[in-house]
C-alpha cells in the first residue's frame, strides 16, 4: 500500500473538525449510567442477566431469541418453562435457570475473559445430575464478550459431544446487546423501571464492548475527512461514528 494514500489533516481542516465535534457534543444529553461509574465484574453482569431473567416475560423472550437465533443448537421447548427456579451464583454456577425433574439450563458468564478452572463445565454438568436433572435435559449457555471467544475443549471433561443440541455459545456484543434491543421495544410503557434498567444496561454494553453499529457518522464530518484526504471512501450504512 502507497505510504501516501491517507494524507494528514491540515491545520485548517483540524480546527474545522474540531468545531464540528464540539457542536454535536453540545448538543448530546448528560450522559450519566450508573453501571458505568461502579464498573461491573463477572459477577455482577451475571446477577444482572438473572434477575432480568426472573421476570417470566423477559425469560420467555430471551430463549425465543436463541432458539431463532441458533435453532440447530439450542434445541430447548420453551414452552416446559412453568415455575422456573432461577439462580446466581449457587453451586458455584454463574446462572441456573431450572424446575426440578424438568430441565436445568447453566449459564456460563465470561464477559471479562475469566480464566477457566479445569473441568469447569464437566463439574457444573455432574453437580446437576446429582440434583436430580437428567442429562439430556440439561443446556447450557457460554457468554462472552465477543463471538470470537469460546469454551475450551478440556472444560468440557468427556460431555461436548452429548451437548450438540443443548449447547449454545453467544456473546454480549453480538447477541445480549441485540437482544435487549429488541425486547426494549417489546415493553409495556407501564414497566417504567424495567425499561429503564435495560435501557442503561444495553448502553453501558454497547460502550464495554465498543459495540458502533449503533451509530453512524455524522455527514459534515464524513464529507470533510473524506475530502480533505482526496478519497472516495464507499461507507457502509452502520459504519463508525464519532
Amino acid at each position: 500500500m502507497p505510504n501516501n494514500l491517507f494524507r494528514p489533516l491540515g491545520h485548517k481542516e483540524l480546527l474545522i473538525l474540531t468545531k464540528l465535534l464540539g457542536e454535536k457534543l453540545n448538543k448530546l444529553p448528560y450522559k450519566f449510567n450508573l453501571l458505568e461509574e461502579v464498573w461491573a465484574d463477572e459477577n455482577a453482569h451475571s446477577r444482572i442477566l438473572v434477575n432480568l431473567l426472573r421476570d417470566k416475560t423477559t425469560l420467555h423472550s430471551f430463549i425465543s431469541f436463541l432458539k431463532r437465533r441458533y435453532d440447530r443448537r439450542f434445541d430447548f421447548d420453551e414452552e416446559s418453562v412453568v415455575s422456573p427456579q432461577i439462580t446466581s451464583e449457587r453451586y458455584r454456577i454463574d446462572g441456573l435457570i431450572c424446575e426440578h425433574n424438568k430441565y436445568a439450563i447453566i449459564i456460563e458468564n465470561k464477559i471479562h475473559g475469566a480464566k477457566e478452572q479445569s473441568e469447569q463445565l464437566s463439574r457444573y454438568i455432574k453437580k446437576c445430575i446429582r440434583l436430580g436433572y437428567s442429562l439430556l435435559k440439561i443446556y447450557i449457555i457460554y457468554i462472552t464478550r465477543t463471538q470470537y471467544e469460546h469454551a475450551s475443549e478440556q472444560t468440557w471433561g468427556n460431555f461436548k459431544g452429548r451437548f450438540s443440541k443443548r449447547y449454545v455459545d453467544i456473546s454480549y456484543k453480538e447477541d445480549i446487546i441485540d437482544w435487549l434491543d429488541e425486547y426494549y421495544q417489546e415493553i409495556p410503557r407501564k414497566e417504567e423501571d424495567l425499561a429503564s434498567g435495560i435501557y442503561q444496561y444495553k448502553a453501558y454494553l454497547i460502550q464495554l464492548t465498543n459495540n458502533y453499529k449503533y451509530k453512524k457518522m455524522d455527514p459534515n464530518i464524513k464529507n470533510l475527512i473524506t475530502s480533505s484526504c482526496n478519497l472516495k471512501i464507499k461507507m457502509e450504512k452502520n459504519s463508525f461514528a464519532l
